[in-house]
């Protein structure tokens, strides 16, 4: 099974948020896919740590190197099916580009996201949620 992960699961996985036990629980044996976005919003995410003093650059390095280790599929996304997503219900573009893959390539999504979630729902989009029922 496949499974479109976004950058809040990513991240949650490599800074060890208290959601990451239940990540590994639903990802254990599925192949992780995102939009190659994904490389970007990381790096934008490790220098704004760095830019607010929650990270040092060392830090950071090491967090990179455990990015790099987990296996995730890159996918190109559509543009304007993004684009189209973003516009009609308000949200950033990065963000569309997950529920795009997802939709086009017929892939349950998992994120933290609650806004992505909703527009996830309402494309059509099956969304796995994080929970720590039973764990």
């Amino acid at each position: 099974m496949s499974l479109i992960v976004d950058t809040s699961i990513i991240l949650a996985a490599i800074l060890g948020e208290p959601e990451k036990p239940f990540i590994e629980k639903l990802t254990v044996g599925e192949e992780l896919i995102a939009p190659s976005v994904l490389t970007y919003e990381v790096g934008n995410a490790f220098s704004r740590m760095i830019k607010r003093s929650r990270m040092t650059a060392a830090q950071v390095r090491e967090a990179v190197e455990i990015y790099l280790s987990i296996p995730v599929r890159l996918v190109e996304t559509d543009l304007r099916e993004s684009l189209d997503i973003s516009i009609s219900h308000r949200i950033y573009a990065y963000d569309a580009c997950f529920i795009e893959a997802a939709r086009r390539l017929r892939q349950r999504l998992l994120t933290l996201d609650l806004e992505m979630m909703r527009v996830a729902r309402d494309c059509g989009v099956k969304v796995m949620e994080v929970r720590n029922e039973g764990l």
